[in-house]
């Protein structure tokens, strides 16, 4: 997640003007809290009214900041979030257009339509859905926190017992969730690449009467796909209920000691009150962590996945000084060009030499090198030993769009894009 911080440049003081706000959001909720102790124990107790009214009216002028600020809070955080995956988008596919055809040839493209669009997916979902609940509640646990050995240290010390049982749970389920959410995202990446070939190659499965074959490897990748899914849900179920059961056992525990001192008079009404519920600010923001933590970890494993793309080198690369090409004569040069896609050559040691204005046709069986030498022309790949040269000028020289715009290319497969001429 460390890459999309980049993503925040030209928006961290806004982003840091938004912890400000989360801040008051969070010293409004807890705020709240203690001056309903002091309308409990000097008000309603003492049967002072003008003191209840007083503080009942700044009781509701402070929620009503605490309203207003958590509305643009979590508008400004969502906005902030959007943006950052719009970047994302833009980089992600920027570098899917800039490598090489080699890439394509070796990945699936199923799996790279998942990282377009579940994965990214998922990091917009925690951008902008858990990115609030994350930044809200990491300033409000330590507010209650604070506010509760405020109201009384006694009963603050009381939580703190339960604290490291739930710092043990929740380092438990990060370890165990990032890796059931990595093997997650691989298999629907599976299950997408298996529906684009499908869809892809769906004349040639007719074709040749292989319907159910590929409807039996669908069905396996899906089921593998679902055991996944409930084997990761399995260690869900497990954390969140867990964190829920300590919240029971502190409120317990609270309720327990707040009577004993409450019997001594060590303590008042409104202050054991007050602690019950700035005890429900502490593990609430613990339970909605919890929550979104699982969130944190789907957006997590999904980003490694768009790192892995992100951070593939584009195989067909510029000098830094490209030579730009002016207008072609048409003078084409194979020299001793050896070339292999994995380990063995499909092309060895080719010279061939075309003149300007003149012309080349290449005749052979199926997996003979035909393709490979137009896509070499092309310089949609380079070879590995040897020389394509236009106009005498070596291409791997020469700025691609350059080249390019000059160079006309009739496919042997057609492929519409959607839209209009």
């Amino acid at each position: 997640m460390k890459r999309l911080w980049r993503y925040l440049e030209g928006h961290r003081l806004h982003a840091f003007l938004l912890v400000l706000v989360a801040t008051g959001n969070a010293a409004c909720q807890t705020g709240g809290w203690l001056l309903v102790r002091d309308a409990i124990d000097n008000g309603i107790r003492a049967r002072n009214e003008h003191h209840l009214t007083v503080v009942v009216s700044i009781y509701l002028g402070v929620a009503a900041v605490g309203w207003i600020l958590q509305a643009v809070l979590i508008r400004g955080l969502a906005g902030v979030g959007q943006r950052m995956v719009i970047g994302l988008r833009r980089d992600l596919f920027d570098h899917l257009t800039g490598l090489s055809l080699r890439y394509f040839s070796q990945q699936k493209a199923g799996w790279i339509i998942a990282r377009l669009t579940s994965d990214v997916d998922a990091v917009s979902d925690v951008l902008s859905q858990g990115m609030p609940t994350l930044i809200a509640n990491l300033v409000l646990l330590p507010a209650a926190v604070i506010a509760l050995l405020i109201a009384d240290w006694r009963l603050g010390l009381v939580v703190f017992a339960i604290v490291p049982f739930a710092l043990a749970l929740t380092r438990w389920f990060q370890r165990t969730s990032h890796v059931a959410l990595v093997e997650t995202r691989n298999r629907i990446g599976i299950v997408t690449a298996q529906i684009a070939e499908s869809v892809s190659g769906m004349a040639v499965i007719q074709a040749f009467n292989r319907e159910r074959r590929f409807q039996a490897q669908f069905d396996e990748l899906n089921a593998a796909n679902r055991e996944q899914n409930v084997y990761t849900q399995k260690i869900f179920s497990i954390f969140f209920p867990s964190i829920e059961f300590l919240g029971v056992i502190a409120t317990g525990a609270v309720l327990y000691t707040g009577s004993t001192l409450l019997g001594n008079h060590t303590i008042t009404i409104g202050t054991l009150i007050t602690a019950l519920y700035l005890l429900q600010l502490v593990f609430q923001p613990l339970q909605e962590l919890s929550d979104v933590y699982g969130q944190l970890q789907s957006g997590a494993a999904a980003m490694v996945k768009i790192a892995a793309i992100l951070d593939e080198e584009p195989g067909i690369v510029e000098p830094d000084t490209p030579y730009v090409l002016p207008r072609i004569e048409g003078n084409l040069e194979i020299d001793d060009v050896t070339f292999a896609y994995g380990r063995e050559p499909v092309l060895h040691s080719i010279d061939i030499t075309v003149p300007a204005g003149g012309c080349l046709a290449l005749v052979g069986e199926s997996g003979g090198g035909k393709s490979t030498l137009a896509r070499l022309v092309g310089r949609f790949y380079d070879p590995d030993s040897g020389a394509v040269r236009v106009d005498g000028v070596d291409l791997r020289d020469v700025a691609l769009r350059s080249y390019r715009r000059q160079l006309g290319v009739v496919l042997q497969d057609p492929f519409l894009f959607s839209g209009t001429i």
